[in-house]
């Protein structure tokens, strides 16, 4: 287990001699910042690989939509 993991987990036990563990809350919030800023950058990344994921289909729909378009006006003026 890292310092990092040690930190969040709230798993340091303090000195030996007796003393109570002390909560540094400052250091807490700092890791919670971090996390969260790494959690935001991987949540869009993965966002950004879904949308390139999806924008082949998108545009064979796209395509495929205005061939019908096409057809359905095709045969409105033949008729």
């Amino acid at each position: 287990m890292n310092t990092m993991d040690t930190m969040k987990a709230r798993t340091y036990n303090g000195p030996t001699n007796g003393a109570l563990p002390v909560e540094h809350t400052d250091g807490n919030r700092m890791v919670d910042r971090i996390i969260a800023e790494q959690q935001a950058g991987l949540q869009a990344q993965a966002h950004r690989l879904r949308l390139i994921a999806a924008l082949p289909q998108a545009q064979a729909r796209a395509a495929a939509s205005a061939t019908e378009a096409d057809q359905e006006t095709t045969l409105e003026s033949d008729a």
